[in-house]
């Protein structure tokens, strides 16, 4: 089994993150946004996302996604979607062993349920 990440975390001290949140007037103290947000990009926090005279994408903290296209094969079993929390407390290999299980789990249960119905 392999385990791919297929995005990258936007974290304030990336060098893109970094600049255009100075450019717009941030600061960056202890890896936070203006001592708040450990994270450059978020749908929400609009209270960083206030510069009339910026467009969306040149706020402090902006919710422009980075689009990456991924061909996906016949080996492939499942994607995860998580926040920066679930990520910042484990890791991808981790969550796929943890849902390979489970899958199988509930496969074996689904089997067992039908062979006695």
């Amino acid at each position: 089994m392999q385990a791919y990440n297929l995005s990258r975390d936007h974290k304030p001290d990336l060098e893109a993150e970094k600049e255009r949140i100075l450019k717009a007037g941030g600061f960056i103290h202890a890896g936070r946004v203006n001592s708040s947000l450990n994270l450059a990009r978020a749908i929400g926090d609009v209270e960083f996302k206030q510069n009339k005279f910026l467009p969306v994408e040149k706020q402090i903290v902006t919710a422009n996604p980075d689009i990456n296209i991924v061909e996906l094969c016949d080996d492939d079993d499942f994607l995860v979607l998580a926040c920066d929390g679930i990520w910042y407390a484990s890791n991808v290999t981790f969550h796929s062993q943890y849902l390979r299980r489970l899958f199988h789990d509930v496969l074996i249960l689904l089997i067992k349920e039908k062979e006695h119905a």
